[in-house]
């Protein structure tokens, strides 16, 4: 792991923030590796503990996964609330960039429960982004705009 690490952020940068398991290993790993300055993103956490573990062993970022914890009937959402007190209470600068999620509802919930990042798929961002009433309200903008201005553009009017 420690010679993956080394290499991705030989290859792309120190802007890379290779992902470690949260394992016995793992968290060894992240330790070695940020002693010596590397930013480590510890991945597949399931709970409060797991996140606590590796923000002590130096990781830049947990990612605890969401809908994951929800499907073994655990609050995957309570778990980020949790994480987010304890690094706030224990002034730990880990970042929680949570993960796997299913709903837009639960981006939005996670945010909520203090989640600075998370990793979504474009169909969830096409629900977070839509909205029924705002494609209305642009309809009738363009509409209103069709019969003050016509074909005209702002632009075409600024240039007047």
């Amino acid at each position: 792991m420690v010679e993956e690490a080394e290499a991705l952020v030989g290859e792309f940068g120190s802007t890379t923030y290779p992902k470690i398991p949260v394992t016995d290993v793992g968290l060894r790993v992240t330790k070695y590796l940020s002693d010596r300055g590397y930013g480590v993103t510890i991945t597949a956490v399931l709970t409060a503990a797991q996140a606590l573990l590796a923000a002590r062993a130096g990781a830049s970022y947990v990612a605890p996964y969401i809908s994951r914890s929800e499907n073994l009937c655990a609050d995957g959402v309570g778990t980020v609330a949790d994480i987010a007190e304890i690094f706030a209470k224990s002034n730990l600068k880990t970042q929680i960039l949570a993960a796997s999620f299913k709903t837009a509802k639960e981006v939005l919930d996670v945010a909520v429960a203090g989640c600075q990042s998370a990793t979504i798929s474009p169909s969830i961002m096409k629900m977070l982004i839509s909205h029924t009433t705002t494609d209305t309200s642009i309809l009738g903008f363009e509409r209103d705009w069709q019969e003050a201005f016509g074909d005209t553009t702002l632009l075409k009017l600024l240039k007047k």
